[in-house]
């Protein structure tokens, strides 16, 4: 899940409310993921409060410049503290952050509640990361989770995405059924809500299709059923043309937006690749303006 703050009218200031439902954090901690989401966002305030309505605020903590930072909130040894029941983790801009605007809100991804042991960034489990090092697609990521909050009838983007409401558009190995089930075990425990019974299913490359891909009921991307789609093309998308932008514009420039229109957020696989030689370079010069695009458009991920 992703959620984007919103300032309180009252602190003047972006404040969030995690519930951790009496989670144990008896000698440990809670790890949590937060992107500041502006640059001028360089610290944040955080506290725990427990069953019993006590209170235990942290020392300021400082912020990544503009990337993920895991925020590590090891518990003291404080008898008048039940860390056996933490019910609300808050997360806070500092005081002097008061001049960041309402929609300037900062992100906040997965909380991990450690008992018996110091908790440490691995604690929550994250991956080496496949997306390209390109400051641009976190910058606009705001603006992406707005436009798609829009096109969801939602005030804020706060809530907006379940990972568990995804389909895989797919291109090459699509006729493949060993590889989608491997694949598909591999994705199931990553994944979190009530997945579709299909998450898979073929790109088909016709101009009908296309146009209904998001507007007709059951739908392959369906916005009522469908939260983020991730297009793995395999290059298929080059067909017979020539002509890299031609692609770019007829094909990814058009289904970009009519994704995004349909409140659905978009992820596009790019390589690696295994394709004959002859369609290799203008497939590889399809997916460099690709990568480009963030530069000038609002594609996030």
């Amino acid at each position: 899940m992703l959620f984007r703050t919103v300032k309180s009218q009252a602190l003047k200031r972006h404040v969030a409310f995690v519930d951790l439902a009496g989670a144990n954090a008896s000698g440990g901690g809670v790890v949590i993921l937060v992107h500041p989401g502006r640059n001028d966002r360089n610290e944040i305030l955080a506290s725990l409060t427990d069953g019993k309505g006590k209170t235990l605020k942290f020392d300021s903590i400082n912020l990544a410049g503009e990337s993920w930072t895991p925020l590590v909130l090891p518990l003291p040894n404080d008898p008048s503290f039940d860390a056996t029941s933490l019910v609300t983790l808050t997360l806070e801009d500092a005081p002097k952050s008061a001049h960041i605007p309402d929609d300037g809100g900062f992100l906040i991804s997965k909380a991990v509640v450690i008992n018996g042991k110091e908790p440490t960034p691995a604690d929550l489990g994250l991956r080496t990361s496949a997306l390209m090092p390109d400051s641009n697609r976190l910058r606009n990521l705001p603006r992406l989770l707005d436009s798609i909050a829009k096109s969801r009838n939602k005030n804020s983007a706060q809530k907006l995405i379940e990972t568990g409401r995804i389909r895989f558009l797919l291109g090459e190995r699509s006729d493949n059924k060993e590889w989608r089930i491997a694949m598909r075990r591999q994705l199931e425990p990553h994944l979190t809500g009530k997945l579709p019974k299909i998450i898979m299913a073929d790109f088909t490359f016709t101009d009908a299709w296309l146009d209904a891909m998001t507007k007709n009921k059951d739908a392959e991307l369906d916005p009522a059923a469908i939260h983020m789609a991730v297009l793995w093309t395999g290059g298929l998308e080059v067909g017979t043309s020539i002509n890299s932008e031609q692609v770019v514009n007829r094909f990814w420039n058009r289904r970009l937006d009519q994704i995004i229109n349909a409140g659905i957020m978009p992820v596009v696989v790019i390589g690696p690749h295994q394709l004959a030689v002859d369609r290799r370079n203008l497939v590889d010069q399809v997916w460099q303006q690709l990568l480009a695009l963030p530069q000038i458009r609002q594609y996030g991920v």
